[in-house]
């Protein structure tokens, strides 16, 4: 559970991987760990979503993968 501001929104696909809120909305906040809390069918989709984009974005296969193809992007002119 997080707050919808730039950053974590970049991560955050709300009910996917996790649950985005209201910035400054404390009620919106606890609404959703309750959520997450209550909802075994929730938690599991939002785990599971969670562990593939850790391994799609996160992990040293995945960042090396970005890496490269940034740099093979430079290489050929920024096209």
């Amino acid at each position: 559970v997080a707050a919808a501001a730039a950053g974590p929104a970049a991560f955050v696909k709300n009910g996917a991987n996790g649950l985005l809120v209201p910035v400054s909305d404390a009620r919106a906040l606890a609404t959703a760990i309750r959520q997450v809390q209550t909802d075994p069918t929730l938690r599991q989709q939002i785990i599971a979503g969670g562990q593939q984009t850790y391994e799609a974005q996160f992990t040293r296969p995945a960042v090396t993968q970005q890496m490269i193809a940034l740099y093979q992007q430079i290489i050929a002119g920024g096209r």
